[in-house]
């Protein structure tokens, strides 16, 4: 067979390279903005049932930004816990069901694991607690996938899971 023609993929196997480390941003851009959709929406009934009043103040900048902060209280940090839980649990159930979140869906990418297959819901669970690691870390987890072949970030290679861009068939 000539070099040029290549033969066509058995069936049920996945043809793929690894994802653009700019796919992989930006379906975590639009991910991390549907659950702070979520947060903001718990805030603000929160903050409604809760009869809260905002605190009047002359200041502007950081200084407004802190004493805003300061008055949600501990509302902002069950907001945070509930947001890492939804977080947790909607990529977990994605990746597990599917292999892709909605911002991995609108770019083309998935998340696979040696097979080519969606990663089954342990490892997924799992994969989501060690990119919260990642994330509390400085983001040294994800600095990982600029220096491997196969772009995986910590968390994907301790779960031997890839984010990939299938290929036409």
């Amino acid at each position: 067979m000539p070099a040029s023609v290549s033969a066509p993929a058995p069936r049920g196997v996945l043809r793929a390279s690894p994802a653009a480390l700019w796919r992989r941003v930006a379906a975590w851009v639009i991910d991390g903005a549907l659950l702070a959709a979520v947060v903001a929406l718990y805030l603000k009934v929160a903050l409604a049932l809760a009869h809260h009043a905002t605190p009047a103040t002359s200041t502007t900048g950081i200084d407004w930004i802190a004493s805003r902060v300061a008055s949600l209280g501990g509302l902002l940090v069950h907001g945070l816990v509930l947001g890492a839980a939804v977080g947790l649990v909607y990529s977990a159930l994605c990746h597990a069901l599917g292999g892709q979140t909605l911002g991995k869906r609108l770019l083309g990418i998935r998340l696979v694991d040696g097979r080519g297959r969606s990663p089954s819901l342990p490892v997924c669970v799992l994969r989501g607690v060690l990119q919260v690691i990642s994330a509390g870390a400085l983001m040294l987890g994800f600095l990982l996938a600029l220096f491997t072949r196969r772009r995986q970030a910590l968390h994907d290679a301790l779960t031997a899971t890839y984010v990939v861009r299938p290929l036409p068939r």
